[in-house]
């Protein structure tokens, strides 16, 4: 799953696999953009990503 980098999110989610990833975010109507950092959140370790993190 993915959610919005938060310290409360960090703490709830802590015992899972969690990647950051920059994204953007666009607000409908408001041609407005801004740059976020995203959780993806997992129960698993992806083949694609190092044992590192």
């Amino acid at each position: 799953m993915s959610m919005n980098d938060k310290p409360e999110i960090r703490e709830l989610f802590g015992e899972f696999k969690i990647e950051e990833v920059a994204t953007t975010y666009n607000v409908a109507g408001a041609n407005k953009r801004k740059k976020v950092k995203e959780l993806l959140i997992m129960n698993y370790v992806p083949a694609n990503i190092s044992n590192s993190i």
